[in-house]
């Protein structure tokens, strides 16, 4: 097996012309610099879901559409919608534990501020007034159509955020 170790310590010097340098800052994680010394985070702690509603050709219902278990500790930062047409539609998202499923409207984490497409193909959230953005290791997101246009067939529901 190969691998690379880094020693921890203060961010290092420009490199040379042309040249990227690669280095562990005090906090764990792994940073490149440029020669313009621009630093970028590398090892991020991101997480992302995608969960799709609807199978692309009969118009998607209202009601519970199923979920996902996600792996660990993490806060919800973005929310984005996709669809393949131009529709309107309003989602609920839900979490709880494996041993309280199945998922019900009173899981609600999005208060009264709900993911949406007004007339659109894609929505994105970034402000979440009302929610619950936390997520405990092994919690279950599910995803509930509360409305909808009829014309929308396929929609794409992606959940990003960090990870704790």
């Amino acid at each position: 097996m190969s691998r690379i170790v880094f020693a921890e310590g203060a961010a290092p010097d420009l490199p040379g012309a042309n040249k990227v340098v690669l280095y562990a800052k005090t906090n764990g994680k792994l940073y490149s610099k440029d020669d313009a010394g621009i630093e970028c985070a590398i090892s991020q702690d991101i997480w992302g879901i995608s969960h799709q509603i609807g199978d692309g050709i009969s118009a998607i219902t209202t009601g519970y559409k199923g979920a996902v278990q996600i792996p660990f500790g993490c806060t919800i930062q973005r929310v984005d919608l996709f669809s393949t047409v131009s529709g309107s539609t309003v989602i609920s998202i839900l979490k709880d534990t494996l041993s309280n499923l199945p998922l019900t409207g009173a899981d609600n984490i999005c208060g009264s501020d709900k993911p949406s497409l007004s007339s659109a193909r894609t929505s994105t959230k970034v402000t979440f007034s009302g929610w619950t953005q936390n997520i405990a290791e092994k919690d279950y997101l599910g995803f509930n159509v509360d409305s909808t246009s009829g014309t929308i067939t396929s929609l794409l529901v992606s959940v990003s955020g960090k990870k704790e």
